[in-house]
C-alpha cells in the first residue's frame, strides 16, 4: 500500500533543484524505502517516525502542496489505517486529496486511491453515511478515466454496493452489483474468481431480500462452479459457497439438497485444521442449528463438543508441522505459527509441559526471524503467559504480559484489538492474585478499545461483557454488574451469533444481580424467558 520515491532523480532534474535539495530528496526516498521494510515486519512505530521525517523533507524541498508531499501523506494514512487510528488516517487522506485537487483537478488515479482509502477509513470507523461520498466520487472519476481499466471500476462499484447493502439500502446496492458483475465478465472472463465474488454477493442479496423477486439459486451455483474450477474442490472458499447454497435450500425446505452440501462444507473445514476459528465458526454454528432444526440434537451436541476440543485436529496439526519443517525449514515464521497453534491445542488438553515446549520454540523462531519487537512475538508471549497463569507461575506470567504489551504499544498502538487482548490477560492475572482494583481498570481499558473498534457489535465483545459482569458479581458490586449486563443484553439481541442458551446464561446472571439489589419484583418476566429457552431446548432434544 505504500508508495516509493524511486524517481526522485528525474523529478529533481526536471525542477532544477540544488544539490542540497536533491540530497534531501534522496534521503527521503531512502527513509521511505526503509520504512516500507519495517512496516512488513510489523514495526509500526519506527515506520511512522521514518514516514514523518520523509514528509518533512518533501515539504522542505517542494513546499506543503507538492505532489510528493501527497504521496508521503498517503503512506502515513495507510499506516494509520492498519493500526485502526482512523482519525489520524482521515486527516492524512484529506490533506492528500487537497493537494491532488490543486495539481490534477482531483481526477487522477492517485485521487481514486486516496478516496477509496478515505471511504474505507470511514466505513471501518462506523461512519457509514460519510463513507458514501468518497466511494461515489471514486466511481465517478473511474467512469471518466478507466478506459482499459474496467476491472478497477468494477472493484470500486463492488465497494460502494457493499456499503449500501451493509446499511440496508438494498435497492441502491443491486444496480451496482449488477454493473460490477457485467464489467468483470467482460474484462476478466466468465470463469474468473472476481466474477464468482460478484455473483455470490448478488445471490446473497436476492436470497435475503425476496422483495426483488429474483432467484438466487443460479447465481449461487455459478459462484460455486467457478470456485471449484479455479481453486479446487477442497478450498475454504468453496466451503463457504457450499454453505451459502445449503442455507438457501434450507430456507426453502429443500433439505435433500441442503444436507449433502452442508456435509461437504464441514468436511472441507475439518481438512483445514489451521484455519482461524473466527473465520469458520459461523459455518459450524449454522450447521449445528440446521441439525437441531431437523430434530438431530444429539448430532449437533456431538459435533459442537468435537469442534470445541482442539484434539479433534491435533493429528492434522502435527502432520502439517512435520511437512512444514521439511519444506520451509525449522526457522521459518510460518513454521513458528504452526507450533504456536499446536501449543494452544496442547494447552486446552492440559498437556502443559508439551504446550510450554512449543510456545517457547515458536517464540524463539519468531524473535530470530522477525525481530524481538514484532507483533507475532507478542502473540507468543501471550500464549506463554496463559500457560504460566494456569500453572500458578504468576511472576513469569506477569513478565511475559508486560513485554507483550510493550511490543504492541510500540508496533500496533494502544487502540488495537490485539493490545486489548493482552490487557484481558493482565486482567485475569490481577483478579487471580486478589488485585480487584487493578483488574477492574484493565477490564475497562480493554472494553473501551473493543467498543471503539470495527467489531464493536460481535459475539466476542458480548463474551467480554459477560466476563466483566461476572467479575463485578464476584466482588459483590451489583450496581456496576447491572450496568454491564444491561449493555450485554442489548448487544446479545443483535445478529452476532449468540446462541439462545448463552442468552439464558446472561439473563440468569442478571436475575441474580437484581435479586441482590433487592429488586426481586423485576425478575419474573426474565425467569419466564429463561424457562422458554430451556423448554425449546428440551423439545429440540426429543
Amino acid at each position: 500500500m505504500a508508495k516509493e520515491f524511486d524517481d526522485f532523480d528525474r523529478a529533481s532534474r526536471a525542477e532544477n533543484l540544488t544539490d542540497e535539495q536533491q540530497s534531501l530528496l534522496g534521503e527521503a526516498a531512502a527513509e521511505t524505502s526503509k520504512a516500507n521494510a519495517l512496516w512488513q515486519q510489523g514495526r509500526y512505530a519506527e515506520t511512522e517516525t521514518l514516514y514523518r521525517h520523509a514528509l518533512t523533507l518533501h515539504e522542505q524541498v517542494g513546499g506543503a502542496d507538492h505532489p510528493q508531499v501527497a504521496d508521503a501523506l498517503y503512506n502515513l494514512g495507510n499506516l494509520y489505517f492498519v493500526q485502526e487510528k482512523y482519525t489520524e488516517a482521515e486527516d492524512a487522506y484529506r490533506r492528500t486529496l487537497a493537494i491532488l485537487e490543486k495539481h490534477n483537478g482531483g481526477n487522477g488515479a492517485e485521487t481514486v486511491d486516496a478516496l477509496l482509502w478515505l471511504a474505507e477509513t470511514r466505513f471501518s470507523n462506523q461512519r457509514y453515511e460519510e463513507a458514501k461520498q468518497p466511494y461515489a466520487k471514486a466511481v465517478e472519476i473511474l467512469e471518466r478515466i478507466s478506459e482499459g481499466d474496467s476491472q478497477r471500476l468494477a472493484d470500486a462499484l463492488m465497494r460502494l454496493a457493499h456499503l449500501h447493502y451493509f446499511i440496508g439500502e438494498y435497492a441502491e446496492s443491486e444496480p451496482l452489483y449488477l454493473r460490477a458483475l457485467s464489467l468483470r465478465e467482460q474484462t476478466l472472463g466468465a470463469d474468473h474468481l472476481a466474477v464468482a465474488h460478484s455473483a455470490g454477493q448478488l445471490a446473497r442479496l436476492y436470497h435475503l431480500q425476496p422483495q426483488f423477486g429474483k432467484d438466487a439459486e443460479p447465481l449461487y451455483l455459478r459462484a460455486l462452479a467457478i470456485r471449484e474450477k479455479a481453486q479446487g474442490e477442497d478450498h475454504l472458499d468453496v466451503a463457504e459457497s457450499l454453505y451459502r447454497l445449503a442455507d438457501f435450500y434450507r430456507e426453502q425446505k429443500r433439505y435433500e439438497k441442503a444436507e449433502p452440501l452442508y456435509a461437504r462444507a464441514m468436511t472441507i473445514l475439518d481438512a483445514h485444521a489451521q484455519a482461524s476459528d473466527s473465520d469458520t465458526r459461523w459455518m459450524r454454528s449454522g450447521y449445528a442449528d440446521y441439525l437441531r432444526e431437523r430434530g438431530r440434537e444429539r448430532e449437533a451436541v456431538a459435533l459442537e463438543e468435537t469442534w470445541g476440543e482442539w484434539n479433534a485436529y491435533e493429528d492434522m496439526l502435527r502432520a502439517g508441522i512435520a511437512k512444514q519443517e521439511a519444506t520451509l525449514g525449522a526457522e521459518h515464521p510460518d513454521f513458528a505459527t504452526s507450533l504456536y497453534n499446536l501449543a494452544n491445542s496442547c494447552f486446552f488438553e492440559r498437556n502443559y509441559a508439551e504446550a510450554e515446549e512449543h510456545y517457547k520454540r515458536a517464540l524463539f523462531i519468531r524473535e530470530k526471524a522477525l525481530g524481538e519487537n514484532h507483533p507475532d512475538v507478542a502473540e507468543s508471549l501471550n500464549g506463554l503467559a496463559k500457560l504460566y497463569r494456569a500453572t500458578e507461575r504468576f511472576d513469569e506470567a506477569e513478565a511475559s504480559l508486560e513485554r507483550a504489551a510493550t511490543i504492541q504499544r510500540a508496533t500496533l498502538g494502544e487502540e488495537h484489538s490485539d493490545y486489548a487482548y493482552t490487557l484481558e490477560h493482565q486482567t485475569m492475572l490481577a483478579a487471580g492474585q486478589g488485585q480487584p482494583e487493578s483488574a477492574e481498570e484493565l477490564y475497562k481499558r480493554a472494553l473501551e478499545i473493543y467498543e471503539r473498534g470495527s467489531d464493536a457489535e460481535s459475539r466476542e465483545v458480548a463474551e467480554r461483557l459477560f466476563h466483566f459482569a461476572i467479575f463485578y458479581v464476584r466482588q459483590e458490586r451489583y450496581t456496576e454488574a447491572e450496568a454491564v449486563l444491561q449493555k450485554l443484553l442489548v448487544l446479545s439481541e443483535k445478529e452476532i451469533d449468540v446462541a439462545e442458551l448463552e442468552k439464558a446464561d446472561y439473563i440468569e446472571l442478571y436475575i441474580q444481580t437484581l435479586e441482590q439489589l433487592g429488586r426481586a419484583d423485576e425478575v419474573e418476566v426474565l425467569r419466564q424467558r429463561v424457562e422458554k429457552i430451556w423448554e425449546a431446548q428440551e423439545r429440540s432434544e426429543e
